[in-house]
């Protein structure tokens, strides 16, 4: 979904015919903020999976909507002409296209390795999940009672959850770290912390809409040399917006394509690590069988 690079270009290229935006204008961009301000307060409390997964396309469908305004707002203010925006919406419509196709081929990929492994090992790799998210919300009975039951039926009262298993988004990160991670840093303090999700988020907001009001007020010339600044502007709120989208729509935060192929490769390792001990285990318990019927 990063169309940054192709959002800013637009702006670069449009941005030499700003006009004075209308008086609606500010009236527009306080109403996006105030729906964006709503929508991560209900968003940003911890829910546990079966929520998440429940509430998933919602989630989609309120941030393209969010995203839509943010660009139709930016439009107005460097009066990009309707063939431009028409350009935008193209590759902004085949963009999305090409994210449902993934999630299409994961679910279907998701499909084929659970029909493929043994189901024991689907179980075990669901109990490992249920644990993970017990630990999470300890007081969650749906999760409590559907862990216990899945727990009993395989006779496995110890479940360990490796730390690759944990999303980077969770992980604790370090003062250190996150003071250089730049504009990010706000936002994994937000998603570590969830009761400063809101000030944080609210007070980014607060400024990309500041900076929006006063760049309205500047006459045609004004606006033209502060153009550099305008892009990037948008270009920080924009990643902030998209990262947020990959934070809600229950991805991994991959920093680097070697820090995904890396995951990707333990999750493989973990898979046959299962799929060797249900083996084993079933070696283990014809031995035992056919040891009772000799005796």
């Amino acid at each position: 979904m990063r169309l940054v690079s192709e959002f800013v270009w637009m702006l670069s290229s449009l941005i030499h015919n700003a006009r004075v935006p209308q008086d609606t204008d500010a009236a527009e961009i306080k109403e996006f903020h105030t729906a964006l301000i709503d929508f991560l307060k209900q968003n940003s409390e911890p829910k546990n999976i079966f929520y998440r997964v429940a509430s998933n396309r919602e989630v989609l469908n309120t941030l393209n909507s969010l995203h839509g305004k943010m660009l139709e707002l930016a439009r107005r203010v460097a009066n990009i002409s309707d063939d431009d925006q028409h350009d935008w919406n193209s590759k902004w419509l085949e963009c999305s296209q090409i994210r449902e196709a993934q999630m299409v081929f994961q679910l279907k990929e998701t499909r084929n390795v659970q029909e493929i492994l043994p189901d024991r090992t689907s179980q075990i790799e669901a109990l490992t999940f249920l644990k993970y998210e017990l630990d999470k919300y300890p007081c969650d009975q749906l999760v409590f009672d559907a862990y216990k039951k899945l727990s009993s039926q395989l006779n496995i009262h110890d479940v360990s959850v490796p730390k690759w298993l944990i999303p980077r988004y969770e992980i604790q990160f370090s003062d250190k770290t996150l003071q250089t991670d730049g504009t990010f840093g706000s936002v994994y303090v937000g998603a570590l912390h969830k009761n400063k999700v809101i000030p944080q988020f609210g007070e980014e907001i607060v400024k990309f809409q500041e900076f929006m009001l006063e760049h309205k007020k500047k006459n045609s010339l004004e606006r033209f040399l502060r153009r550099r600044t305008v892009e990037r502007e948008i270009y920080k709120f924009h990643s902030k917006i998209d990262f947020l989208y990959q934070l809600l729509n229950l991805t991994h935060i991959a920093e680097s394509a070697a820090w995904q192929a890396k995951y990707y490769e333990n999750e493989r390792v973990h898979r046959e690590r299962l799929d060797l001990i249900v083996s084993q285990n079933q070696v283990i318990i014809s031995e035992i069988r056919g040891r009772a019927l000799i005796e």
